[in-house]
């Protein structure tokens, strides 16, 4: 099995997308078109925390790109909590601005990411997964 490794440093602004309020997704070349029902949500990561990673896998039936985004959320409150498990309950689509200023989209309606947290001495490590046949696109 073939292993690549790409990781974004300096990426930031950080957004989910429920896949259940996405009315329109599309992928044309690398490009996404997304629209969702309402907004997504603006995640207050801490700065520098954001790590995207696609490792690019041969498998049986050809290439898979599994998705493991890491970040930190720094809440404060039971209510934080609370929203965290919101997130986790769902499927989502996830946008990110990479070093460039790209905005890159991860997941889609097919293949969303999962979201799964711990809390960590007052923040809370964070991570996007999924497994996609499609790589990262730009919005």
């Amino acid at each position: 099995m073939k292993t690549k490794k790409t990781p974004h440093p300096g990426a930031h602004s950080l957004e989910f997308f429920p896949v259940k309020k996405i009315t329109a997704f599309a992928v044309v070349q690398s490009k996404v078109i997304i629209h969702p029902h309402t907004g997504g949500y603006k995640i207050p990561i801490v700065p520098g925390s954001l790590i995207p990673d696609v490792q690019e896998e041969e498998a049986e039936g050809g290439t898979v790109y599994r998705i493991n985004h890491t970040f930190n959320i720094a809440f404060n409150c039971l209510e934080n909590e609370q929203q965290l498990k919101v997130y986790a309950g769902q499927e989502m689509i996830a946008t990110y601005m990479n070093e460039t200023g790209q905005r890159v989209v991860s997941g889609t309606q097919q293949n969303p990411l999962t979201f799964s947290y711990i809390p960590v001495s007052g923040n809370y490590n964070c991570k996007l997964s999924g497994v996609t046949r499609e790589p990262e696109a730009f919005l």
